[in-house]
Formats: structure tokens, C-alpha cells, sequence
């Protein structure tokens, strides 16, 4: 395992590569067995957002019976009998499905975390009950140390009349040891009681009483006279400290705005699950020290990562989505963190080659967005034709002629019948351009002809190849060899793209 980076795959196969007792603090937004499909919102300067699928958190009994099967028959495994008993009181049922993935995955944790370090399990009310039975199977009873309610001001998340309208996520605090990292942390105001009591006496730094401020204040005066006769053995002077007013300790409901999938939140990348980086730096700032290394299995937007650099600690961030990854990875370059390529993402045409043959739509997935400005479909199968698409930069309304198309091929042969759907596509809805990724450079001359007779685009003062055929060989090459395109948006924010951010 390598600080300072991030993981493209599952994060149960890349933990298990890791050496024990190699993490200070682990922190994990994972799945919520919500039966929900999660997005990334995607934006245009001033158009109507369209979505694109991050991550799926759907769950089917028939695809984890093996794995409970095999959990329920590992004698030495700590899921084995609480997996056991779930069985047989929820049985074959999705929930028990969620809770034997989750387990394997804590398990897992458990073992790469060092003795001194924490975990802290992000959760709602679906599963929070039985996420916090295995955190005590695996992780052992006497290790939890709270439960953490995240309190979300603002609006409700709903309108519901039949029930109170949730407000609040779950935090599951638990520890490896009873020796663990921990400063606790403070609010960041005064509380009104504390206001109330020593507002009128505090000097200009919001925090020192002095004794000449009170000394007209009988109580006041009396106890403070006492704590200084006892600090300096001797009568108090008109600039002696009385009392340092700090805000209060942080107790176990944290009043944290949420970060609503909406451009006007500064920090909404569009995902849905995203979470503010106030609440991971009360977590990192609590629970680790600088240099310290914090791993989020289940990196989302990437705000866990944002959060550790920024408070100069170490980070390693893990997903399954690289729409999600190469967010994660631009969120930390604009940070000013150096990221390398994530580990598990093609680092050159063989491993891309590999992919392609390999896991044909993650290699889809990965191929649109090495084009700055494409996103993928939403759907992967069944398209239409289109694999992915962008908006130009100034885009006024939803209008294909305000998009770039993209489809992918993974051959290792130029597929005529596949790239010819592609080029009925775009005579069908005449977007702004139409670019055909291939893997390798194999168009053939009847392509290239069809290509060019398509015409320019006249975007501004320059133009484009209205239709362009664009291999991934030519992504590898030093310099990379790109498409040549008009500006986009950043599709996740609305923005142009900054220059040098890959």
C-alpha cells in the first residue's frame, strides 16, 4: 500500500494486498442497503442537469449465497456465528446479503488497522442496528466508544407527514485497543451560556478574562481571586488571567450542514452522497496526528482525502467507480496534492488492452472519461448508440447540438457495423461532434473517408472535425494525443476545466 493514493476496484481485494497494522484511522461511507441507485449530477454552464450512475446500492440474496454459505461454514471466522444468527432471523433476505459483504470488508479493516487506531462507520437507520451487531462481533463490544449523531441543519430531506422526517445520519465510533488516538476537539463558538456569563468581560481575543475586568463583580471576583492566590501564591494583579473562556467539548450530536446536490453549496461536486469536509476534519482532527494515515475504503467524491491533506495527514482512498476516482483525483489536485495515477486504472495500452478484454464496460466507463468533459451513459447496455457525451462550454439549453458524442469499441479489430450505428446516430441528432474511441489505431480507410466528409465545426474563431475517430494507443502516447475539441464544461460542476489537471 502507497500513502498519498488512490485505489480503482473492490475494496475487499485491495485491503487484503495490505500489510497488518498499517493504518491510523479508517473512515467509511459505505452502501446503506438503501435500494436506491445513486448519481453524479451532471451540469452545463446554465442548462437542465442530466444524471449519470455512480454506484448501485441494490442487493440480492441469490448473488450472496455463496458468500454466506461460507462465511456460516468458517469456523475461525468472527462472522461466523453472527452471521449465522442473522440468518436465521432475517433469511434469505437482501439485508442479510448487505450485512455479509459489509462484514468481510470489516473484517478486513480490523486487521490493517493499528492497535492504537480508530473506525468510524458512516450509517443511517436502515442498517445501523445490525451494522453495529457486527462491529461488535468483529471488532468486540468492549471497543465501541460512541454513537455519534450527525444533525443536519436546514431543511428537512423530506416532506413526510406519516412519520418524523429524518435528520440525521450515524456514526459508529469504535477503537482496535483500549489505547487509542484521541484529542478531543471543541465547538467552534462560545456556547450562550458561556457568552451570558463572560461576554461583557472578554478581551480582544474572544477568550481572556482578565482580573480588572471583574473586580467589581463580587462572585466572580472572589473565585477568581482564589484560583490566582492558588496559581502565583500571592494577591492578584490587575493583569493576571481570571479565566480563559474556551468553547465547549464537542459532545455526541454534531450540528453539521449537509451538502445538498445543488451548484449554489460551494462544495457540491454533484455526487449524491457526498459529505461536507467539516465533518471529516472534527473526524481526522480527533482521531489521528499529523503524518498519520487515514484510509476511506468507500471514497464517494473523495471528501475523506481532501480532508486528511488539508490537515496534513497521510491518505489512501479506495472505489469501485472511476467516474468517482477521477473526481476524488481532481477534488485533491486543486487542493494542491501531487496524485499519482490510481493504482488499478490502466497505466498503459497493455493493462488498457487487458481491461478491454477483461471487463469490456469498465473499460467503457474508463475510456469516456479520459476525454476531459465526457461523462458515460447512465446506462451501459442498450444505449442507443451513445456510450457517453459533454457539453460545450457555453451551452444554452439541452439541444444535441450543444453536445459531444461518444462511443466506445473495444476491439482489437475495427468494427465497421458497430462504428456504422455510431454514424447513424449522429446524422440522426447532429450534435456539436461526434467522436468514436477505438482501442487501437485500426480505422479503416472507408472510415476515415466517412469521417471527413462530415465537415468542421466553426466554434468560436476556430474550427473542429465535426466527426473525429480517436484511439486509446494515442492516449498513451508522450505527449498524449488528443481530440481536437472546442472547450468544455466540467460536467460534475458546471465549469470550464482548469488547465494541467488530469
Amino acid at each position: 500500500m502507497k500513502p498519498n493514493t488512490l485505489y480503482y476496484g473492490d475494496c475487499l481485494e485491495v485491503m487484503q494486498k495490505w500489510d497488518d497494522k498499517s493504518v491510523d484511522l479508517i473512515y467509511l461511507d459505505p452502501p446503506f442497503n438503501s435500494n436506491e441507485n445513486y448519481n453524479v449530477t451532471i451540469r452545463r454552464g446554465n442548462g437542465i442537469p442530466a444524471q449519470a450512475r455512480a454506484f448501485s446500492d441494490t442487493w440480492k440474496y441469490e448473488e450472496a449465497a455463496k458468500r454466506v454459505e461460507r462465511i456460516k461454514k468458517a469456523s475461525g471466522n468472527p462472522l461466523n456465528k453472527v452471521i449465522t444468527g442473522l440468518h436465521t432471523i432475517l433469511g434469505d433476505s437482501s439485508t442479510l446479503a448487505y450485512l455479509s459483504y459489509m462484514g468481510e470488508r470489516l473484517v478486513e479493516m480490523r486487521r490493517i488497522l493499528k492497535d492504537e487506531g480508530s473506525l468510524y462507520l458512516h450509517c443511517d437507520p436502515t442498517e445501523s442496528h445490525y451494522l453495529k451487531i457486527l462491529m461488535d462481533a468483529v471488532w468486540h463490544r468492549s471497543n465501541f466508544r460512541n454513537e455519534v449523531i450527525w444533525h443536519y441543519k436546514g431543511a428537512a430531506l423530506t416532506a413526510a407527514t406519516n412519520v418524523f422526517p429524518r435528520k440525521h445520519d450515524i456514526l459508529l465510533f469504535y477503537t482496535k485497543s483500549d489505547r487509542y488516538q484521541f484529542s478531543a476537539p471543541r465547538e467552534d463558538t462560545l456556547s450562550e451560556t458561556m457568552i451570558k456569563r463572560w461576554g461583557k468581560y472578554l478581551e480582544s481575543d474572544g477568550k481572556t478574562v482578565l482580573y480588572k475586568s471583574i473586580k467589581h463583580e463580587s462572585a466572580e471576583e472572589s473565585r477568581s481571586r482564589k484560583r490566582i492566590q492558588k496559581r502565583y501564591g500571592r494577591a492578584p494583579k490587575d493583569n493576571d488571567i481570571a479565566f480563559i473562556a474556551n468553547p465547549s467539548l464537542v459532545r455526541s450530536v454534531w450540528d453539521i450542514p449537509e451538502v445538498r446536490n445543488n451548484p449554489k453549496y460551494r462544495e457540491s461536486t454533484g455526487v449524491d452522497t457526498q459529505k461536507p469536509l467539516k465533518l471529516l476534519e472534527r473526524i481526522i482532527s480527533a482521531s489521528s496526528n499529523p503524518e498519520d494515515l487515514v484510509l476511506d475504503p468507500f471514497l464517494g467524491s473523495g471528501t475523506t482525502a481532501v480532508a486528511a491533506h488539508g490537515l496534513n495527514r497521510q491518505w489512501v482512498g479506495i472505489d469501485v467507480s472511476n467516474i468517482l476516482i477521477d473526481l476524488a483525483r481532481r477534488r485533491l489536485q486543486e487542493a494542491g496534492a501531487q496524485v499519482p495515477t490510481p493504482y488499478g486504472t490502466p497505466h498503459d495500452f497493455i493493462a488498457a488492452r487487458h481491461l478491454a478484454e477483461k471487463e469490456p464496460l469498465k473499460f467503457e466507463s474508463w475510456a469516456i472519461t479520459r476525454i476531459p468533459g465526457l461523462f458515460p451513459n447512465d446506462k451501459q447496455v442498450w444505449d442507443g448508440g451513445v456510450d457517453g457525451y459533454g457539453f460545450l462550454l457555453n451551452a444554452a439549453d439541452n439541444h444535441a447540438s450543444d453536445k459531444v458524442y461518444a462511443q466506445v469499441t473495444g476491439s482489437r479489430t475495427f468494427n465497421q457495423s458497430h462504428f456504422q450505428k455510431f454514424m447513424n446516430v449522429i446524422r440522426r441528432d447532429a450534435p456539436a461532434i461526434g467522436i468514436y474511441i477505438t482501442l487501437d489505431d485500426n480505422s479503416t480507410e472507408n472510415a476515415r473517408i466517412e469521417v471527413k466528409g462530415f465537415g468542421e465545426l466553426v466554434y468560436g474563431s476556430s474550427s473542429y472535425p465535426r466527426v473525429q475517430i480517436w484511439s486509446i494507443r494515442q492516449f498513451f502516447h508522450d505527449p498524449p494525443i488528443m481530440p481536437h475539441l472546442p472547450d468544455m464544461t466540467n460536467p460534475v460542476t458546471g465549469k470550464p476545466f482548469k488547465p494541467g489537471l488530469a
